[in-house]
C-alpha cells in the first residue's frame, strides 16, 4: 500500500511538472485566445444594446430589455399609446440579438418553438387573492 501511495505521488508530481511546462510554453496562445473571446463577448453585449437603434421600423421607446433568456420584448405601438397617437399594440415581439456566428441556445430555441406552436399566454396574477387569470391565443 505504501508503494502505491509513493507511485501515486510520483505520477502526480510528474503530471504537475508537465502541466506547468505546458502552461509556460503555451501562455502566449492562451492569453491571445482569452483576449479574443473577451472581445467577442464585449462586442456581442454592445451589439445587443445598440441593435434597437438600427431597427428603423420599430420605435426605440417600445423596447424593453430583459437580457436572459431573450434580449428584448418589443411592444410595437406602446409608445404611441402613451403619446396618445394611437390606441392599439400592433404586435409583441420576443427579440434575440445575435452577431457574428452566434446561434440560439437550447432555451432560446425552445422559446421560439413555443411561440411557433402557439403556446403563449397573457396572465394576470393577483397576490391578494392568489388568483391568476390567463388568456391564451385561442381566446
Amino acid at each position: 500500500l505504501k508503494r502505491l501511495y509513493n507511485q501515486e505521488a510520483e505520477i502526480t508530481q510528474r503530471f504537475n511538472e508537465k502541466f506547468e511546462a505546458w502552461k509556460v510554453s503555451n501562455e502566449a496562445s492562451i492569453r491571445s485566445d482569452a483576449v479574443s473571446r473577451s472581445r467577442s463577448v464585449i462586442r456581442g453585449q454592445a451589439t445587443e444594446h445598440l441593435a434597437p437603434l438600427t431597427m428603423p421600423s420599430v420605435n426605440i421607446k417600445d423596447f424593453r430589455f430583459i437580457g436572459n433568456p431573450i434580449d428584448y420584448l418589443v411592444f410595437c405601438g406602446a409608445s404611441d399609446i402613451t403619446d396618445k397617437q394611437n390606441d392599439q399594440i400592433e404586435k409583441v415581439i420576443l427579440l434575440e440579438i445575435k452577431s457574428g456566428k452566434s446561434k440560439l441556445n437550447k432555451v432560446q430555441r425552445r422559446i421560439r418553438d413555443a411561440v411557433k406552436e402557439g403556446r403563449v399566454e397573457f396572465a394576470i396574477y393577483n397576490p391578494d387573492t392568489g388568483l391568476t387569470k390567463t388568456t391564451t391565443i385561442e381566446e
